[in-house]
């Protein structure tokens, strides 16, 4: 009888047979989040830091492209994309400046290819994205601006175009590294995690604390 009791006793006391879930599943999930979390932080911070690459680069090639104007070299080299059919040709007097530009402005150009396509592929948001291939465009139409700029003898609209659409390329590779996500701290958003895996009898955000102090 007391056998039997015992084994009835679950069926008259419900309330004493619900069970909480397995603790290696909460676990595992636990484990799992920051890991996949740290994977996509990882993926967006190095989109911002190349997008600040290529704003930086953009700025160094603003710099050289008034070094061009102000040393008056801007026909050093006659013809384009080439000079003097050269891919590198002797880098003296003038052609130093405007080869050098031209150089500089085929890396931002490569950089930029790279970050339009980076942005489409890594970031959801449309309006990043439009960004990223506006700026592709932009810096398109300014390498063709500046060919056309060289093999017709520096016109005046051209050349005012060209500079204006530099700085206009410029404002949209800041502010596409501005609206990227930057990097974080390594506790910052895994507080909710933590304060989700911490038992119901801890103070809350007792572990995310604990181990962000100890960092």
């Amino acid at each position: 009888m007391a056998a039997q009791t015992q084994l009835k006793g679950p069926e008259r006391f419900p309330a004493l047979s619900t069970t909480s879930p397995p603790a290696s599943s909460s676990r595992s999930r636990v484990t799992d989040l920051p890991a996949t979390e740290g994977m996509a932080q990882r993926s967006g911070s190095g989109l911002h830091f190349f997008a600040v690459a290529t704003a930086g680069a953009t700025f160094v090639l603003l710099f050289l492209g008034g070094l061009v104007t102000s040393t008056g070299s801007g026909l050093a080299v006659p013809d384009w994309p080439l000079s003097f059919g050269q891919v590198f040709p002797p880098m003296v007097g003038g052609v130093l400046f405007e080869h050098g530009h031209r150089l500089a402005a085929t890396a931002v150009g490569c950089l930029t290819v790279v970050l339009a396509l980076w942005t489409v592929v890594g970031d959801a948001r449309p309006s990043v994205r439009a960004l990223g291939l506006l700026a592709l465009l932009a810096v398109v139409l300014q390498g063709v601006l500046g060919g056309i700029t060289v093999l017709y003898k520096l016109p005046l609209a051209v050349s005012v175009t060209h500079a204006c659409l530099a700085q206009t390329f410029f404002c949209l590779t800041v502010t596409l590294a501005r609206s990227l996500p930057a990097p974080r701290g390594r506790c910052h958003g895994r507080a909710d995690l933590r304060l989700s895996a911490s038992s119901p009898g801890s103070p809350p955000g007792a572990s995310s604390a604990s181990s962000c102090s100890a960092r």
